[in-house]
């Protein structure tokens, strides 16, 4: 198994903060900065509605005084990856993607042209 290398780097640079090395650095929520916009442009489009809250989801400065607690919340987390799970992961996307994307091809392909635009 192999160590993934951001969450190695990311605990380095915020031990480099701790220990006065560093004296700031920009910790980035990628999953937030991408995945919250594109669920309320969802929401808004399909119900016109949107969150009254507020949802921080730009990056954060990590000084010296929060340092120490960012690195207790991502010291516990698996960092260990299986290669034989990725290379699953690869080839069952691959697999699916393929079988999703000849099925309809293949079923517009055995229409008559006259049958596929009678509906248009």
């Amino acid at each position: 198994m192999r160590e993934l290398p951001r969450l190695a780097e990311r605990a380095s640079v915020h031990q480099a903060i701790v220990d006065g090395n560093m004296e700031w650095g920009i910790d980035a929520q990628q999953y937030a900065m991408g995945y919250i916009p594109v669920a309320m442009f969802d929401l808004w489009k399909k119900y016109k509605i949107m969150p009254i809250a507020d949802y921080p989801t730009g990056p954060g400065f990590v000084t010296k005084d929060t340092a120490a607690s960012v690195i207790d919340l991502i010291s516990p987390l698996p960092a260990k990856v299986d290669p034989r799970v990725m290379i699953g992961g690869v080839i069952g996307s691959a697999v699916l993607g393929a079988g999703f994307g000849l099925w309809p091809a293949l079923t517009a392909a055995l229409l008559q042209p006259i049958e596929a635009l009678r509906y248009e």
